[in-house]
Parts: structure tokens; C-alpha cells; sequence
């Protein structure tokens, strides 16, 4: 939220969800039934920002912009999460606050197309600048919502998830730094 000169405040909300053909087909997300999803009738998932602009008195509200997040245009994502701490705060003129502002999710692939999660992607919420990490092609592997964990001793954030191994029948828990994405894991737990 960023409140503007005249007291009137701006509020972005960021959000996955699925363009208006996605949803067209009158049978959304009922193919995540079963053993395993059937990937090509699903809706790619997609990171979205809409911005409002509320009235001073709270009169009335209006929708002043709503697309995909910039840098985020051709991503499959899901479950976007930023660290607790900077969850619904007012932000200064700048309209980032103090602090960094970087969202976390799982990552499919940059190719607009509905995928399992193959690895996680960091958001830079001012810029649009993105880093990843991906699971190496064609290794089974797959990657789990995120837990977003802040650091005690700075601004930033560790990242745990969980890297299901279908060849090995197990999964693991990696840890990752989030200012360094895509440098992978510094821990994994069997």
C-alpha cells in the first residue's frame, strides 16, 4: 500500500491465476484428479499485479492497472510467497519501502505452457528482474511450494523446499539463499 499525496492510497495485490482462455474450457483444475495431472488440458499458471486506487474518505475504489508481473510474461509459476516480514506494508514514496522487495515461487518454464514445477524463481518486484534455479533436465526431479524463512542477521530471506526425486523414490529438502537463487542449493536433506 502507498499512500499519495491527498491522503488517496494505492494498493497492489499480487497473485497467480490463469488468463481468460485458461479458464474457458468449463473443466478448470478438475484434471489435477487422479495419479498425476494431465498437463496438457490444465491452465498455465501465471504471476499477476493489480493496482487500486482507494479514495482518501474510502468512497469508492478503482482499478488503475492489472497484467502480469514485468519479467514474469512467459513464466509458468505457482504458489508466489515474499518473506513474512514485508507482507502488507506501507510503502514509501519510492513505492518499495526500506526493504528489498522479491518474491518467491515455484517455476515450470518460461515457455507459456502448463508444466510440473521444475525448480524456484526469485522476483524483483522493482525492477522485474528475475533469477532461477532449476532441477537439470530430464532428472526426475521436481520442486515443492517454497517456505519463505527470514534471515536474522540481514534483509534477506533462506528458501526451503522440497526436490521430489522420481528415480530415487524419495524427496529431499534443499535450502537456498534467496539474494542467490540461482546459484542452487547450499544445503540438501535426504
Amino acid at each position: 500500500e502507498e499512500e499519495l499525496p491527498g491522503g488517496d492510497r494505492r494498493v497492489s495485490v499480487y497473485s497467480a491465476g490463469w488468463k481468460e482462455e485458461g479458464l474457458a474450457s468449463g473443466s478448470f483444475l478438475s484434471s489435477w484428479a487422479g495419479e498425476a495431472p494431465d498437463f496438457d488440458v490444465i491452465a498455465p499458471t501465471y504471476y499477476w499485479k493489480t493496482v487500486i486506487l482507494v479514495k482518501a474518505d474510502g468512497s469508492s475504489a478503482e482499478l488503475v492497472a492489472h497484467g502480469l508481473v514485468s519479467g514474469t510474461e512467459a513464466c509458468c509459476i505457482d504458489h508466489p510467497h515474499v518473506d513474512p516480514r514485508l507482507e502488507a506494508r506501507m510503502l514509501t514514496a519510492d513505492g518499495m519501502g526500506s526493504e528489498r522487495r522479491a518474491c518467491f515461487m515455484s517455476f515450470c518454464n518460461d515457455e507459456c505452457l502448463s508444466t510440473p514445477p521444475l525448480g524456484w524463481l526469485r522476483v524483483d518486484l522493482a525492477t522485474g528482474e528475475t533469477a532461477r534455479w532449476e532441477a537439470p533436465r530430464r532428472s526426475g526431479q521436481f520442486a515443492e511450494e517454497l517456505v519463505v524463512v527470514p534471515k536474522s542477521c540481514s534483509d534477506g530471506s533462506w528458501l526451503l523446499g522440497i526436490l521430489s526425486d522420481v528415480r530415487r523414490g524419495q524427496s529431499c529438502l534443499c535450502i537456498l539463499d534467496g539474494d542467490h537463487i540461482a546459484q542452487g542449493p547450499v544445503a540438501w536433506v535426504w
